[in-house]
């Protein structure tokens, strides 16, 4: 209650009044109170404590730092807001939220009070979660995929009106059933009918046993005999017909009763193919026809016939009737005879073939004796072409062959075999031997002999002599080969002797020494002679690890290798090439386009001075000398160039070496000493207008100047 201040002193009771000043409420001691008054309204700096507030309309907002708010004070309280509710913290309800569009923002969710069911909407995608795993995702452009996460738990099923399973899916067997909840070891089950337009399956497709698979037409995939594989018997009420072939055990032509009928097959042994009855007995005729005519008859009292018969007529017991060509071989026991002729690009056989109808002892070819087979006939053979035997041609009466171009002969004995009466071969055309030829007496002709060459056995004299009496090639064959022209001495060091002058329009080359009495002319004699290229300089190697070389003043005139090459010649292989600039074209020694003569780079070998003043030297400090070439070919394109600017030319490696050739990786080089280095067998042939390169550099640590002293040696060869 407030108190009732009349009749009382100020000083008593101005500790209960307030006071106002300039809008700042505050109480009768000057303590500023938290509310405070101005044009636009009141305000509150402290809490506000009220029983109810009603305001038929709020004007603005009014922003708390800290602090909650309850509305109403029992359960049954509405609360109705007109316009947009904002919450920068959760919006929760003991009980239901009634909305008439919930606007989540991108990537809000729904989230039960466990956290582990939640609906999660995206821009294009909304999932499903229950009991922390996903059941659902809705994928824009992807469609609907339900248990995405691969829980055995969550199977799937959908209903009809009046089946609960009309589609079931097992997600623990991976399986999928129709009509039915109960999965077998298929992947599909059906509990009912099922039609389709077709059925394709690269495994098996079964019925049960009380059931049927109808369709009007069963096809196989893949090729040749995998196409369809049936494990059982196929009936047919009606024809079994294949465009291709039809393969089984067994194919059974049957009456209309099964014990009736035949079959064909492969029977116990491999390789054979077996015609019977049904029950496996034998058969009467077997039979190819084409309209009414038989074109293969084969009887089971051995007959066979091949071909239309003359008449309608069989042949007898036993006997094989041919009425056609045979495009194979043909074997027989007994005898083949033909009204007509029998040809044949061989007849082979261990008897005797006779001309014409009659068997006479006067002409046949007899081979009853295998290794000695005889051809006879009364008053000779007339040959017209060519007679080819393997073996011997035997005769008791010819000696002259006329108008024979070669005789080809490979037995071991000679033509005439054991015959020795017979000393003459004639030829009216000529004879060719290809194999040798062995005499045991002398072999001599009217007209010249021709031979790659002459063999004299070790029994058969010591020499040729090409023209009698005169002594003129002589061949020692029991003397270690020796040879001898114009002279009749075999000396034991020379291996030919050469009695006179010996002329050649070629070339003479020997392994060995050649020496003459008199004097040997000749417009170039080459030999292993070496001739060698030299220079001494001094190189500017000690300011980097670059290739230095000389420069434009040429190999020889100038005393310091100062021109600075790079790295270009860093990449050193045996096909390696580098174009090089026109300007250090005279930069090593040429070959003169006037040589008669091209050279053979053998070996180079280099003396390389340490000339820089270092009292230490690290021993990674090494020198490298490279060799490189250029081919006639490779300079020609830039000389004689006229009217326009030249550009570069092809240089070749030839061979690199370094001081590792003498030192191991650890030990120093020392300042002033003198180390050779080499490389050899080179064997670089170049031609007149070629040119040689050198180029050194240092690397490591301690870089140093260098003198140098390059030689490069080489003979000279023909062009």
């Amino acid at each position: 209650m407030p108190n009732n201040l009349s009749g009382t002193n100020i000083s008593d009771t101005y500790q209960k009044l307030v006071q106002v000043e300039n809008g700042v409420v505050s109480d009768g001691t000057g303590s500023i109170l938290p509310l405070s008054f101005n044009s636009d309204g009141v305000t509150i700096t402290g809490t506000l404590h009220a029983t109810s507030v009603s305001s038929s309309r709020v004007t603005s907002s009014v922003i708390y730092t800290s602090g909650s708010s309850t509305f109403g004070d029992q359960a049954s309280d509405t609360h109705t807001f007109l316009g947009a509710v904002t919450a920068s913290g959760n919006i929760s309800s003991s009980g239901n939220l009634y909305a008439e569009k919930l606007i989540l923002p991108v990537g809000g969710m729904v989230v039960s009070p466990d956290g582990l069911e939640h609906l999660s909407l995206n821009q294009q995608q909304a999932t499903l979660y229950v009991g922390g795993g996903m059941v659902l995702s809705a994928n824009y452009g992807q469609g609907i995929i339900l248990n995405d996460g691969g829980n055995s738990n969550n199977d799937f099923r959908v209903e009809g009106g009046g089946d609960t399973h009309l589609i079931f899916v097992d997600a623990g067997a991976d399986k999928v059933a129709i009509g039915t909840n109960t999965v077998s070891d298929s992947l599909l089950t059906v509990d009912g009918d099922l039609r389709t337009t077709h059925i394709t399956a690269s495994g098996n497709i079964s019925a049960s046993s009380t059931s049927y698979i109808q369709i009007p037409e069963l096809r196989g995939t893949g090729t040749g005999t995998t196409q369809l594989n049936v494990q059982g018997q196929i009936s047919a009420s009606g024809n079994i017909s294949a465009s291709g072939a039809i393969i089984g055990d067994s194919i059974n032509i049957l009456s209309d009763s099964t014990s009736t009928g035949y079959k064909l097959y492969q029977p116990s042994t491999a390789g054979t193919l077996q015609l019977s009855t049904a029950a496996g007995g034998g058969f009467t005729k077997f039979y190819v026809k084409a309209t009414t005519t038989e074109l293969l008859n084969l009887e089971v009292t051995g007959n066979t016939t091949i071909g239309t018969a003359p008449n309608g007529s069989q042949p007898t017991d036993d006997t094989i009737s041919i009425h056609s060509v045979i495009n194979n071989s043909i074997t027989a026991s007994g005898n083949i005879s033909s009204s007509g002729i029998i040809y044949g690009t061989s007849f082979i056989g261990n008897g005797r073939i006779f001309p014409g109808y009659n068997v006479s002892t006067n002409h046949f070819l007899d081979k009853t004796t295998v290794n000695n087979p005889i051809l006879r006939a009364v008053g000779g053979f007339n040959v017209v072409g060519n007679v080819t035997a393997s073996g011997d041609i035997n005769t008791t009466g010819i000696y002259k062959v006329d108008g024979v171009n070669a005789i080809d002969y490979t037995n071991a004995t000679h033509l005439f075999g054991s015959n020795s009466s017979f000393t003459k071969l004639r030829s009216t055309k000529g004879i060719e031997m290809t194999s040798p030829v062995t005499a045991s007496n002398n072999i001599s002709a009217s007209g010249n002999v021709y031979a790659n060459s002459i063999h004299v056995g070790p029994n058969g004299g010591e020499f040729i002599d090409t023209y009698p009496g005169s002594q003129q090639l002589q061949l020692n064959v029991n003397n270690s080969a020796k040879v001898a022209i114009n002279s009749n001495t075999f000396q034991s060091n020379v291996d030919i002797n050469i009695l006179g002058d010996l002329n050649t329009q070629g070339n003479i080359s020997a392994s060995s020494n050649i020496r003459a009495t008199g004097t040997i002319t000749a417009s170039q004699v080459y030999e292993s002679t070496l001739y060698q290229w030299e220079t001494t300089a001094r190189a500017d190697t000690d300011d980097d690890d670059n290739w230095q070389g000389p420069n434009g003043y040429g190999i020889h005139t100038r005393a310091d290798w100062n021109n600075d090459y790079g790295t270009l010649y860093s990449t050193a292989s045996a096909d390696t090439t580098i174009e090089a600039s026109r300007l250090v074209m005279n930069t090593g020694w040429r070959i003169p386009h006037s040589a008669n003569y091209s050279c053979s780079i053998k070996s180079f070998e280099v003396y390389v001075g340490h000339n820089t003043n270092q009292n230490s030297i690290n021993a990674d400090s090494v020198f490298s000398c490279s060799l490189w070439y250029s081919k006639n070919s490779d300079l020609a394109g830039e000389l004689n160039v006229l009217g326009g600017t030249s550009g570069t030319f092809t240089q070749r490696h030839a061979a690199t070496i370094n001081s590792l050739q003498f030192k191991s990786a650890g030990d120093s080089l020392f300042k002033y000493n003198n180390y050779h280095v080499s490389q050899s067998s080179l064997n670089l042939n170049l031609a007149p207008g070629s040119m040689i390169y050198p180029r050194i550099k240092t690397e490591g640590t301690h870089k140093f100047t260098t003198n140098i002293y390059w030689i490069v040696n080489y003979t000279k060869t023909p062009l």
